[in-house]
């Protein structure tokens, strides 16, 4: 591939010695200033693994967004680019075993991977997920009142953020809306560099149990619904169907819960533009955009790819076997392709934003996404016009530096 040039003045790669992910920040909402750099002197670095494996850092959106939908690299699922390598070998062990990564789509290439996109494409189109708002609203109206009764001060993780998106992933698959508890506890395993194999194989045995019940009551009594047009097809195997839901939940709970929870703290500490939602709701479109761009939650993983053959790009070589880490954040604050990309603008045009990646692996659920967003932010700023910080803003606890998603762990406001 004759890709972006390395730019002008850059060093030539063969050159540089490998860097680690950056991953310390010094603001709470920018990317760690080393990716900026990067992107603007050597957008293509060498990048070492934990494992000590030499593969490949992507910063700027040119070349990111053209890496994304190459054909010649593939999905690469193992390649973490933080942490402790033998604690999540552990994880991948654990997970591979239980027989839950038999059908994701983040580990597939084709022709797998456009098998299992063919056969769940129906269910995510714009028009289908545009049939859920009903429902989608009538969780955020519920899920709100018991935040109202509570009464302030209330951490909006635990009482918005994460029973929007359990609720809302409940419903949309066609399960009881208050049974998130039963699908939280193995994506909490599953996700978790601490969690031993025998923990990961306990809490999927435990989802499992769970699940059996359900699917056999949707074999019996169908509805329109996720599982029940999943166990409908008959080219899946049990193992595919109990593959399929786990990694639906799991991709669907974990983002929308850390986006939701990141915009009202981005908004919260940029009251002008908070200003702009309360006043014009219809800016609802773009603002949702824009803090899937500004404050993307993925910092590494989910762009994390393998060179299938040898890709020429500028005066590099990716050579066949080597791993090709995108930095979405990096990508989505390139001034190249956005302009004033470190300012947040809930107005801005042509936000072609990278947060849901690109090309064949593009999110599945990002019109989900998109419209849990609308809805709970909608509401939550309609409901509480006075929702503000209830402690300062430099004493809420931060989920980051070392893991795999950027976040909030608990934000305390009042109203």
């Amino acid at each position: 591939m004759n890709g972006p040039e390395q730019g002008d003045g850059s060093k030539p790669v063969a050159d540089l010695a490998p860097v680690a992910f950056p991953m310390k920040r010094t603001q709470l909402f920018d990317p760690p200033p080393e990716l900026g750099s990067l992107r603007a002197e050597q957008p293509l670095c060498p990048l070492r693994y934990p494992d000590g494996e030499v593969g490949w850092l992507v910063s700027n959106y040119a070349l990111s967004r053209a890496l994304l939908k190459d054909s010649r690299l593939g999905m690469r699922p193992k390649a973490v680019a933080v942490g402790d390598p033998e604690v999540w070998s552990v994880v991948f062990e654990g997970l591979e075993k239980t027989g839950v990564s038999l059908a994701n789509l983040l580990e597939l290439d084709p022709p797998d991977h456009t098998r299992y996109r063919r056969l769940l494409g129906p269910l995510f189109t714009r028009s289908r997920v545009d049939e859920q708002r009903d429902q989608i609203e009538a969780i955020v109206t519920d899920t709100l009142d018991a935040m109202q009764e509570a009464g302030p001060p209330v951490d909006l993780v635990k009482m918005f953020a994460t029973p929007i998106a359990a609720s809302t992933q409940c419903v949309t698959l066609g399960a009881p809306v208050n049974d998130g508890d039963q699908f939280l506890r193995f994506p909490a395993a599953a996700l978790s560099p601490n969690a031993t194999e025998v923990q990961i194989r306990a809490a999927f045995q435990e989802f499992t149990d769970y699940l059996e019940p359900l699917i056999e009551q949707k074999r019996r009594e169908p509805g329109d619904d996720i599982i029940s047009y999943i166990v409908r097809q008959e080219e899946l195997s049990t193992a595919e169907i109990f593959s399929i839901i786990a990694q639906l939940f799991i991709g669907g709970h974990s983002t929308v819960e850390g986006m939701l929870a990141l915009s009202v703290f981005v908004l919260l500490t940029n009251p002008e533009q908070l200003k702009i939602l309360r006043d014009d709701p219809s800016a609802i479109d773009k603002a949702v955009d824009e803090l899937l761009r500004y404050a993307t939650i993925f910092q590494i993983g989910a762009a994390t790819r393998v060179a299938l053959e040898d890709i020429e790009v500028g005066d590099a070589i990716i050579r066949e076997g080597e791993g090709v880490t995108v930095s979405l954040a990096a990508a989505d604050r390139d001034p190249d392709r956005f302009t004033e990309p470190d300012t947040l603008d809930l107005r801005r045009e042509q936000n072609a934003h990278l947060a849901f990646g690109q090309g064949i692996h593009m999110c599945l659920g990002q019109h989900f996404a998109r419209l849990e967003m609308k809805v709970g932010l909608s509401r939550l700023i309609e409901r509480f016009p006075t929702l503000r910080l209830a402690v300062p803003v430099e004493a809420v606890e931060m989920a980051g530096d070392d893991e795999l998603n950027y976040g909030v762990r608990e934000l305390p406001v009042a109203w």
